[in-house]
C-alpha cells in the first residue's frame, strides 16, 4: 500500500490537521505523526509512506515538491497504531482506510525508494490516476448486469424507454472501455507524455460514463434498484463516493491547460 493523505483542511468535528514530520538519524529517519485514508491499514503489514522534509502535507499538500520521500514502514511496529474511528464514510464501507499514527517510528535509509522529489518530478502519481477509471468501469459494469437481469425477469425488455436505458449503458460502457484501451496502448508503446495526459481525460470521461450507466440502470429497473440487498444500492453509495477522489473541476480544467500548452500539473492537478 502507499500512503499519502495528510488533509490541511481539516473537517467540522476535528481539532487538528493530519500530518507527518521527519527526523533524520544516523541509521535513517524517523517518522512522526498521522495520516488519513490509509487504505488496509488493518490488514495490510508494510506500506509505502509519502512523506515530505518539508512538514506536514505528504505528496499532494507538500509546499516543497522536491522534499517528498517514499519510505518503506514495517506496520508492525509497536510504534504504529491505527485509529478505526474516523473511516465512516457513505460509500465504500468495506474498505478499510482509517487514520494511522506513528509515533517515533524508525525507518532504515535501506527502505528510502529512489530519491527525494523522484514521485513528483518523474510524475509518478499520473500513472496511478487511470485506476480511478478502470474502478468507475467496474461499478458501471455491474449495475449494467444487474439491469439486464431484473429487466428479463420482469419482463420489461419490451418497453421502448427501457431499451433506450439499456442501450445507452451498453455505449456508455464501450466507451469506457476504448478510452482504457487507449490510456493502456499509450504507456505499452512508450508514449509517456501523452499517456500522462489521457489517464486524466480518461478518469474524467469514465467517471460521468459510470454515472449516467448507474442512474440509467436504477431509471430503467424502478426504487426496488435500490432497496437492500440489492447491489446497486451498493455500487450507488461506492460510486458517488469514490468519484470523490479528486476534484473533478480541477482535473477537467488541468486537461485544458495541457490543451492550451500551458504548465500544468498531471499528478495532482493543481493551478
Amino acid at each position: 500500500m502507499a500512503w499519502s493523505g495528510e488533509p490541511q483542511a481539516a473537517k467540522p468535528g476535528e481539532a487538528r490537521r493530519f500530518g507527518t514530520t521527519l527526523t533524520r538519524t544516523e541509521d535513517g529517519w524517523v517518522v512522526d505523526g498521522t495520516k488519513a485514508f490509509a487504505t488496509s491499514a488493518t490488514g495490510a503489514d508494510w506500506a509505502v509512506l509519502l512523506v515530505s522534509l518539508a512538514g506536514p502535507g505528504g505528496a499532494r499538500h507538500a509546499a516543497a515538491p522536491e522534499s517528498v520521500l517514499l519510505l518503506g514502514c514495517d506496520l508492525r511496529h509497536p510504534s504504529v497504531t491505527v485509529d478505526t474511528s474516523w473511516w465512516d464514510p457513505v460509500g465504500m464501507r468495506a474498505t478499510a482506510s482509517h487514520v494511522v499514527r506513528f509515533d517515533r517510528t524508525p525507518v532504515p535509509a535501506a527502505w528510502q525508494l529512489g530519491q527525494p522529489g523522484d514521485y513528483v518530478r518523474q510524475s509518478w502519481q499520473a500513472a496511478f490516476i487511470p485506476h480511478y477509471a478502470a474502478s468507475f468501469l467496474g461499478a458501471a459494469e455491474g449495475a449494467y448486469d444487474y439491469a439486464i437481469q431484473y429487466v428479463e425477469k420482469q419482463d420489461k425488455g419490451g418497453d421502448p424507454y427501457v431499451q433506450q436505458r439499456v442501450g445507452s449503458m451498453a455505449v456508455d460502457l464501450d466507451t469506457a472501455r476504448l478510452w482504457l484501451r487507449h490510456v493502456a496502448r499509450l504507456w505499452d508503446t512508450g508514449r509517456i507524455d501523452e499517456a500522462r495526459i489521457a489517464g486524466s481525460r480518461a478518469r474524467h470521461v469514465v467517471e460521468h460514463l459510470a454515472l449516467s450507466t448507474v442512474d440509467h440502470c436504477i431509471r430503467a429497473c424502478g426504487a426496488r434498484s435500490l432497496v437492500r440487498p440489492s447491489p446497486v444500492e451498493r455500487i450507488l453509495r461506492d460510486l458517488t463516493f469514490y468519484v470523490r477522489h479528486d476534484n473533478d473541476d480541477h482535473l477537467l480544467a488541468t486537461i485544458g491547460r495541457a490543451a492550451l500548452g500551458r504548465e500544468h500539473d498531471a499528478s495532482f492537478f493543481k493551478p
